[in-house]
């Protein structure tokens, strides 16, 4: 069956806002259907080539983050345990981070899909990593905010792109299909219901990912099932 959705992105020329519409379908997107649709869940959760992947590519275990930069829930777990997983586990080259954006409301186009749109045209991690930073620092603000888009152009001006690299970044259809195609595959191949939804070596992390040392916990054990394989 052909899926067909359509929305209203807010685009501006000359200065004015005007609607244009954003059409989304998987039959006009041949090139993201290997991309989005993998077989299984195992090759889902691999690393694709849309993704922003931080770490050791040798790493025994890989972590798989949905997130939005809507959610409050998110903020708190960049700020908190992320943070340590980050400074214990990647940096030491144990873990692999595979961060995907999640949107908590596919019915509407808001600042979490223009965001992660404009985010495909970063050249590198180090860009991206700071983004997500001040994205996160700016979330109140953005939640508020009447023009999602002229409200994220500072936000892409501080780490390199210029507001007409911006403009066209979050405008191309391709970029805001894989954000909402992602998004789509989460709910249909991963049973993905909300944000932060952590995946340890293809395994849902059910524990408070509050309380680091439960994730730390999961993480050391699939560390260890990963060695006693070898």
């Amino acid at each position: 069956m052909l899926r067909l959705l359509y929305f209203l992105v807010v685009a501006f020329s000359a200065g004015q806002a005007q609607a244009q519409e954003f059409r989304f379908s998987w039959n006009e997107f041949p090139e993201l259907s290997e991309i989005l649709t993998p077989d299984n869940l195992s090759e889902y959760l691999m690393p694709h080539e849309t993704d922003w992947v931080y770490g050791s590519t040798e790493a025994p275990v890989t972590i798989v983050e949905f997130f939005s930069y809507a959610c409050p829930h998110c903020k708190e777990f960049h700020e908190g345990s992320y943070r340590q997983l980050f400074e214990t586990y990647v940096e030491t080259g144990q873990v692999q981070i595979i961060k995907r954006e999640f949107l908590l409301n596919n019915r509407s186009v808001g600042f979490e899909l223009l965001a992660g749109a404009g985010a495909q045209c970063f050249k590198n991690n180090e860009q991206n990593q700071a983004f997500a930073e001040l994205m996160f620092n700016e979330q109140l603000n953005l939640r508020s905010a009447t023009n999602a888009r002229e409200s994220l152009l500072p936000i892409f001006e501080e780490v390199g792109l210029s507001n007409s690299e911006t403009i066209k970044c979050m405008s191309d259809q391709r970029n805001l299909s894989i954000i909402f195609g992602r998004s789509l595959r989460a709910i249909d191949i991963a049973d993905v219901r909300g944000t932060p939804t952590l995946f340890i070596n293809g395994t849902k992390f059910d524990g408070d990912w509050r309380d680091f040392s439960q994730l730390s916990i999961s993480i050391d054990r699939a560390l260890s099932l990963q060695t006693a394989e070898l």
